[in-house]
């Protein structure tokens, strides 16, 4: 396949490129309500969504948030514990780490 030999892109909106404004775009600029190609008469369709198929986003994001907040819980547990943390490595099978003290230092 060959390449094309030109490439023309257009915007939402009309451009000003090199000096040389563009009238492509069906925006005339970005503070512009209205489309260009819209008719006086013109209304679009409403389209409702039923809720039954919605229904299931509520569940989901509770999900989300649950598994979120028990990650950030968990982590901070661990942070916080050193008996947890030496659980914790003591169950991954590492007896070098289980058996000594984890110590915390506040020096820089």
């Amino acid at each position: 396949v060959r390449s094309p030999d030109h490439i023309f892109y257009f915007t939402l909106r009309d451009a000003l490129n090199f000096g040389v404004q563009e009238f492509f775009g069906l925006l005339v600029s970005c503070e512009s309500l209205g489309c260009k190609i819209a008719s006086q008469d013109f209304h679009a369709e409403q389209c409702e969504l039923q809720k039954s198929q919605l229904s299931w986003r509520a569940f989901a994001f509770m999900g989300l948030g649950l598994l979120l907040f028990l990650s950030f819980a968990c982590t901070c547990l661990y942070v916080r514990c050193p008996p947890l943390q030496r659980l914790v490595h003591f169950l991954e099978g590492d007896s070098t780490k289980a058996s000594s003290r984890v110590e915390v230092s506040d020096t820089e």
